[in-house]
């Protein structure tokens, strides 16, 4: 239902269907219904991993008074928004420390150990390159005179395959030959390797046949 239906229902009925209130509830009707909208729109843009490149970064980019990248990727302009955003705060290891867990790419921790700040990036499968904004995101907040200690580690995860296939073979020599059936029955076990196995037979005539 529209928002000019919703106001009309609001009136006593004798003014319902009247041309002019219906004409003045239709204009306020569709304005209310743009309105709405935006909302919902908005509604979609509060937290910095659902801001749109049409909407929410150049709003947010406004409030902060921060221009982003326009080369960068769509997950790193947002990581440099929130990484903006939370520089604004009084400086102190937890400041630092969530200003880099606006890093996706991977975990990080923040320490203060003799008058140095030590920061760790702990990337998977190699270190992004979106890093940037949050160097200069904590050079903004920290005082001048500490200075920092970045270390960087990349985990790489991948399984590793080993094939094993054995070979066997067997040589069979039967003296003298004789016109019967040769039968063999035996037990073969195999283990789990894959095997390829050979056998070559040998039967020489009996002396005297030829």
């Amino acid at each position: 239902m529209s928002s000019k239906d919703l106001l009309i229902q609001h009136l006593h009925e004798l003014y319902r269907k009247d041309p002019y209130i219906n004409q003045l509830y239709n204009s306020i009707g569709l304005e209310i219904d743009k309105i709405k909208e935006i909302v919902d729109i908005l509604r979609g843009q509060i937290f910095f991993n659902q801001l749109t490149e049409d909407i929410g970064i150049p709003l947010m980019e406004g409030l902060l008074k921060f221009k982003t990248d326009p080369n960068s990727s769509l997950d790193d302009r947002r990581s440099q928004l929130e990484a903006r955003y939370k520089s604004r705060g009084k400086f102190s290891v937890d400041l630092i420390q969530a200003i880099c867990n606006s890093w996706a790419g991977g975990n990080t921790d923040v320490s203060f150990i003799d008058d140095i700040i030590k920061l760790t990036f702990l990337g998977r499968n190699g270190i992004s390159h979106d890093l940037d904004n949050i160097y200069k995101a904590i050079k903004v907040i920290k005082p001048a005179q500490i200075p920092i200690d970045y270390e960087l580690i990349s985990i790489t995860d991948m399984n590793l395959y080993f094939g094993i296939i054995t070979f066997s073979g067997e040589t069979v020599t039967v003296y003298p030959w004789n016109n019967k059936e040769i039968e063999t029955t035996g037990i073969v076990t195999i283990g789990s390797a894959p095997a390829i196995n050979a056998e070559t037979t040998t039967i020489y005539p009996r002396e005297g046949l030829i």
